[in-house]
């Protein structure tokens, strides 16, 4: 529609006209501009690293710890979440919401840089993309401290012509800093997608790792799906490789250029094992193999995982002696700007003078890695051994090596998985070692060949039932025969019943935990004094009567991580952080309220809180700090 802006310049003589040409674009254009070679997927990223970048300005802003490379060390109490449902998709965050000038002045800007420190998004570009990609109505809330902000706009008022305003509500503060963006009237395509099972599951194993190491540092993403009748939760989990921490030592390197740094940590994957080690196997290593090579990190964030391309840096052909190898290159910048990546955070520029000095780096590392390897394949294929019984073998290798011998028959069914969030970087065979204490296993209770055979593998991912038989009987009745029951039981065949049965699993340990080390009052005062209790109005003979409840105790062991071994602190505190989100779940679960709708659900859920129920079955705790 045109404007009638026609200014006239009158002349005695003759009658001149100045018009004003209209120039703008047309909001389908701008999308297909911004949209056609990006994918869903990476436009929500782009909205993950918007709120990713506030977290972090709110964190910087305040007192805070570092790590080796200047960025925030810790994200806890930080929350992202993705929610798709039949008509939208939203996300939501609890970060500082969007300050007032950048909000009214850059938000919506269309390509202005970043200016945050250390930031992994920019203003305007990938917000735009993002809302543009997957709808055309959308709507935003985002409260900052001073002001709450709300409005609601379609793809018209991206236009540049004026014609549309993009206009928002504001109002005081409701003292709750969030950000929330809903887009509707989904296209086609993104319908399509997200109602695709492996879409949402690709969706997620790229946000395990995208953000892995936001993730390791206490930042929360789930993604919740309601699709249909069922609502289904995913938590996101690291998944980006640690390194051992012998056999082949990691091999570190850094420069810095034009205001960048790069450092480099070259190593074996922290699940490898060479031939020769107590516990390898070829399948175990085989699972690991699309894990093997570089990793582009910058200020944190994965830009390219696990690539074993020219382009990259990796210039030989691959061999199996370069096995297990792993390379993480962390690039670090204040200024966004600076780094060597493509708008869209899919790759790097390759032919970027900085990304060219730094891909020169990695053969010279993987070279390294390669030959140190291929002398510890030497020792296990040596003549003068090899007729040797298998044995034999293994004890020559650990003695010339250094490596430990592992009873992997007494192997604590945590430490297993413990390396997977493990923030100390702990070594695998620290992790692996036999458990000192001479407690019964659930395998000595009876002889059950169906959970042998159901966990031939002792790594919890290739669990299939509940838990292994080698897992720590606890000495209470109850937990001991729910445990044993849990032995049997295949979680892909009955994910809802093995579910629950997990749940009545970590009910059962807290209330024999409680009762050996005479906690019950305690866990009480504390859901009365500093839990969901002070909420409620109960009469104190109400509460000395009532009895403990899996809510109760999961509030209370994340408040009282004192209780833990130092060793192990960090890592029991994560898994009691995770369980206490899990407990809500389980409890909708039991109630009826809701169904898990993915065997896969319950997989993760067991790993990431398995050694909490461990430690509550067989732990020692440190009673004097509680």
């Amino acid at each position: 529609m045109e404007q009638n802006t026609s200014v006239k310049s009158l002349n005695n003589k003759e009658h001149r006209e100045v018009v004003r040409l209209k120039t703008g674009i047309d909001p389908r254009f701008l999308a297909d501009t911004l949209t056609t070679d990006i994918e869903l997927t990476d436009a929500l990223f782009d909205l993950i690293d918007n709120s990713i970048d506030a977290a972090r300005d709110q964190i910087l802003n305040g007192p805070h710890e570092t790590d080796s490379r200047g960025l925030p060390s810790n994200y806890s109490g930080y929350e992202i979440k993705l929610r798709f449902s039949r008509e939208s998709i939203l996300i939501e965050d609890n970060c500082t919401g969007v300050g007032t000038q950048t909000l009214e002045e850059n938000t919506f800007y269309t390509g202005r840089r970043s200016d945050h420190k250390y930031g992994i998004g920019y203003y305007g570009l990938g917000l735009k993309r993002a809302l543009l990609k997957a709808g055309s109505r959308y709507g935003m809330i985002t409260d900052n401290g001073d002001y709450q902000y709300k409005s609601r706009f379609d793809m018209a008022a991206f236009a540049s012509d004026g014609d549309v305003q993009l206009l928002a509500e504001r109002s005081p503060s409701t003292n709750r800093l969030r950000t929330v963006f809903v887009v509707s009237s989904l296209y086609e395509e993104t319908t399509s997608q997200i109602h695709n099972a492996d879409w949402i599951n690709s969706l997620v194993k790229s946000l395990e790792v995208r953000y892995s190491i936001f993730i390791s540092k206490g930042l929360k993403i789930k993604v919740v799906c309601s699709l249909d009748s069922l609502t289904d939760t995913s938590f996101i989990n690291p998944t980006v490789p640690q390194l051992r921490n012998e056999l082949i030592a990691p091999l570190r390197q850094k420069f810095e250029f034009g205001g960048v740094s790069c450092d480099f940590e070259t190593g074996i994957h922290a699940n490898y094992l060479f031939p020769g080690e107590y516990g390898h196997t070829p399948k175990c290593n085989e699972e690991l193999t699309d894990q093997y090579g570089v990793y582009y990190i910058f200020n944190d964030r994965v830009i390219v995982e696990a690539s074993r391309e020219k382009k990259h840096g990796f210039t030989t052909n691959w061999h199996s002696e370069y096995g297990g190898f792993v390379c993480l290159a962390h690039v670090t910048g204040s200024s966004p700007k600076d780094l060597p990546w493509n708008t869209a955070k899919t790759d790097v520029k390759l032919f970027s003078p900085l990304f060219i000095k730094i891909r020169e780096n990695v053969e010279p590392l993987a070279k390294e890695y390669r030959s140190k390897a291929k002398k510890l394949i030497n020792i296990w294929t040596n003549k003068e051994t090899k007729s040797l019984p298998e044995e034999q073998r293994k004890q020559i290798f650990a003695a010339k090596t250094g490596v430990k011998k592992l009873d992997r028959s007494n192997v604590s069914a945590s430490t297993l998985t413990a390396h997977k969030n493990n923030p100390n970087n702990t070594s695998i065979t620290t992790l692996l070692a036999p458990k000192e204490t001479k407690s019964p296993t659930l395998s000595t209770a009876k002889n059950s060949v169906k959970a042998a055979r159901n966990n031939s593998n002792k790594h919890s991912k290739s669990w299939k039932t509940i838990l292994p038989d080698y897992f720590p009987m606890s000495g209470d009745a109850i937990f001991d025969h729910l445990a044993l029951e849990a032995t049997t039981i295949v979680i892909s065949e009955v994910p809802n019943s093995a579910s629950l049965l997990y749940r009545s699993l970590f009910e059962a340990a807290f209330k024999a935990f409680a009762k050996k080390h005479s906690l019950h009052d305690q866990i009480k005062e504390h859901y009365y004094t500093k839990g969901e209790g002070r909420k409620k109005q109960h009469d104190s003979d109400y509460v000395k009567k009532r009895t403990l409840d899996l809510s109760m105790c999961a509030g209370w062991i994340v408040d009282n991580d004192s209780l833990y071994p130092s060793d192990m602190k960090k890592r029991l505190s994560l898994c009691a952080k995770r369980f206490k989100q899990e407990a809500q779940v389980l409890n909708g679960l039991v109630h009826g309220n809701r169904v898990l709708g993915n065997a896969n659900d319950l997989f993760s859920m067991r790993d990431a809180t398995i050694e909490l129920l461990e430690f509550l079955a067989d732990g020692k705790p440190n009673l004097n700090g509680a």
